[in-house]
């Protein structure tokens, strides 16, 4: 989780230039969100919904606290979204700091604040761009097999 890193740094920027939409749940059961003009929450969402939502999207932000590969990183890229997201885990292999997307230091609601802070409309878009470049390349199904092959051979 690390939605509530999310909130807190929304709090500290001017929301009247964003709308937050989550998608998804959080993991911690007992975690009531808040409810809120600027937010939308969407709950789980069937992968052809999930794609429309990152279609009308500026940028998807990965407040994450811990991840595996965040294959919903790698789908935004394939899609042109830039990614706002913590530098830990594998998140550095997905998003290449100021080319495809922000990294912030991770469990920090300032730093998440600060990364998203520093976008503009125009950066954003050229991200996005990046984005769709490399991950048009970097996460074919080809890429893929020959890096996990390549991994069991070494």
């Amino acid at each position: 989780m690390g939605f509530d890193l999310l909130l807190e740094a929304m709090d500290s920027l001017s929301l009247d230039a964003f709308h937050l939409t989550v998608v998804g749940e959080a993991v911690e059961k007992s975690f009531e969100p808040p409810a809120s003009s600027k937010i939308t929450y969407a709950g789980w969402l069937a992968p052809a919904a999930v794609r429309e939502h990152i279609a009308k999207s500026d940028v998807l932000i990965v407040p994450s606290r811990w991840e595996s590969f965040c294959l919903v990183a790698a789908e935004a890229q394939v899609l042109g979204l830039p990614v706002i997201a913590g530098n830990h885990c594998s998140l550095p292999e997905i998003v290449e700091n100021a080319r495809t997307g922000m990294l912030f230091s991770p469990h920090s609601a300032s730093a998440i604040a600060e990364a998203i802070g520093a976008c503009t409309v125009e950066m954003l878009a050229k991200m996005g761009e990046e984005a769709l470049g490399l991950s048009r390349h970097r996460f074919t199904l080809e890429e893929m097999n020959r890096l996990t092959l390549e991994s069991y051979s070494a």
